[in-house]
């Protein structure tokens, strides 16, 4: 079996099967994680500002976290985010 090269879908994207087969560790956008810790991006930029989590690394004028960082984090923080998100939620009007 001959393996191939993988290639970018388009110029400068891969997808997320390909990152993860070749071992690499996921850049993230805010929306990224805002999304997935279902938490507004206002938090998360206050959070950094407070340094209560991690600052991304600049790419250009944007902003990415590793995959990694983030999940680091989270495990090193589960209760205080689960007290975070269920205060958030309490603010918004729903029941978490």
């Amino acid at each position: 079996m001959t393996l191939q090269p993988i290639q970018p879908n388009n110029e400068n994207e891969f997808n997320q099967a390909q990152i993860v087969n070749l071992g690499m560790d996921p850049l993230l956008t805010i929306d990224d994680i805002s999304n997935w810790m279902q938490l507004h991006k206002a938090t998360l930029w206050r959070w950094v500002s407070e340094g209560s989590f991690p600052r991304g690394q600049k790419l250009g004028r944007a902003t990415r976290w590793r995959k990694s960082v983030v999940e680091q984090w989270l495990a090193d923080h589960a209760e205080r985010a689960a007290a975070d998100v269920a205060h958030e939620a309490a603010e918004a009007g729903h029941t978490a």
